[in-house]
């Protein structure tokens, strides 16, 4: 799929999530950690966790790169998004592991999104109102940079109350399917 993707001239770039690394399949369910969900909290030692995401980063664009050239002999992999829009904790050294790699684009920044939860720990809240900006591991997210890895933030809407705006999303979902002759059921998860 990936590589049909590059003949039909679309493109294909690194997304990580690192849960997967250590997943399991057992009783035909996969089963991960929710602590493996954070690049900068793979490990509680900070040289663990360059090794860790050097690695990673390494091994995921070498894998993109070998299955892309295939199909287009130009082909790099040179942006990133993180899984989950986690470049938050241990920034520096997901940023620095980036610039090793020679990816030279970053958009996993959602402008003012906050979102704490079992999963994500994310405070985009003060980082350069920019449209785009480069970030380097000793600024960090919040302060625009001279150089390093080129920001593109992912466009975002601020939307006051998230039930308005997910019963209006429902709302157009449903009339969309129904419009193409589908019908939809909403169910509770059990």
């Amino acid at each position: 799929q990936l590589q049909s993707a590059l003949i039909d001239k679309h493109d294909i770039q690194l997304h990580i999530h690192p849960h997967w690394e250590n997943a399991k399949f057992e009783n035909n369910y996969w089963k991960y950690s929710n602590k493996d969900f954070l690049i900068g909290q793979l490990d509680q030692d900070p040289e663990i966790i360059k090794n860790i995401t050097n690695t990673l980063f390494f091994k995921s664009k070498k894998y993109l790169e070998d299955l892309g050239k295939e199909a287009n002999p130009d082909y790099q992999c040179i942006a990133f998004r993180a899984g989950n829009y986690c470049l938050q904790h241990k920034t520096e050294i997901i940023l620095d592991a980036l610039i090793k790699n020679n990816i030279k684009i970053d958009s996993s920044i959602v402008p003012g999104l906050v979102m704490y939860n079992e999963v994500n720990q994310i405070n985009f809240r003060d980082v350069p109102q920019s449209p785009n900006y480069f970030l380097a591991p000793e600024n960090g997210i919040r302060k625009a940079s001279e150089s390093g890895i080129y920001e593109i933030p992912i466009a975002s809407y601020l939307e006051k109350k998230f039930s308005e705006a997910f019963s209006r999303f429902k709302f157009k979902l449903k009339k969309t399917i129904i419009g193409y002759g589908f019908n939809i059921n909403y169910m509770k998860a059990p």
